[in-house]
């Protein structure tokens, strides 16, 4: 997904977490993306509690989710 984000000449990609704690970390480190696209099943920390805290933290990022999940209730409860 990445790579075909990267190919766009208006896109940059900023960085890539694996979790939603490695994610916060870099946002308080100062790397603040416009968007973010966050899947809801991830480790340590999962889409949900991740998407909670940026609404909390920083409501200006725009966030897509990405899911496997068929539950619409999970999806909208983010």
């Amino acid at each position: 997904m990445a790579a075909l984000i990267d190919s766009f000449n208006k896109y940059n990609i900023l960085f890539e977490a694996a979790h939603g704690k490695q994610l916060i970390d870099n946002i308080t480190a100062g790397q603040v993306p416009d968007i973010i696209l966050l899947d809801i099943n991830m480790p340590i920390m999962d889409g949900i509690s991740t998407a909670q805290w940026l609404k909390k933290n920083q409501p200006a990022i725009r966030v897509i989710i990405l899911s496997m999940f068929e539950d619409a209730e999970k999806v909208l409860s983010m």
